[in-house]
């Protein structure tokens, strides 16, 4: 993922870039007459080209640890209703409750929701002490 923005600040190796926080209506104010004010919002980022305050950057996010992140996300939860809808019918087919087999479907798949988010907090937290998700100034634009 790429943005563009301007070097506020520099410390070291680091750098605060101001960049635009992007909106849902594709940024053409113009046409959209909305009436929402684009909002600024200020980064931390590895300063590899050695930028300095005022130039225009380019900063980029490590892509691939965004969509694994999407993935577990957006995935698991998804994965786990259905394993867990399943899991409900085949058990209250075997054992002889065919008249409320959608019934245990549907209520074992939201345990499998639930647990399945709160797998997601477990891992997130654990995540918070490892390598985290990295802003890198990939280059100088002026």
């Amino acid at each position: 993922m790429e943005n563009i923005g301007i070097v506020k600040k520099v410390e070291d190796n680091e750098a605060v870039v101001e960049i635009q926080r992007t909106s849902a209506c594709g940024e053409s104010c113009a046409s959209c007459k909305g009436g929402c004010i684009p909002t600024k919002k200020y980064v931390e980022a590895v300063n590899l080209p050695e930028a300095k305050v005022g130039q225009r950057v380019k900063i980029e996010l490590q892509t691939k640890k965004v969509l694994n992140a999407a993935m577990i996300m957006y995935l698991l939860p998804l994965l786990n209703t259905f394993i867990g809808v399943l899991l409900g019918i085949w058990v209250a087919g075997y054992m002889g409750n065919e008249s409320s087999q959608e019934t245990i479907g549907i209520v074992t798949g939201l345990i499998f929701l639930g647990l399945s988010f709160f797998g997601i907090r477990i891992w997130d937290r654990s995540q918070k002490n490892s390598e985290k998700v990295e802003i890198v100034i990939s280059k100088i634009i002026q």
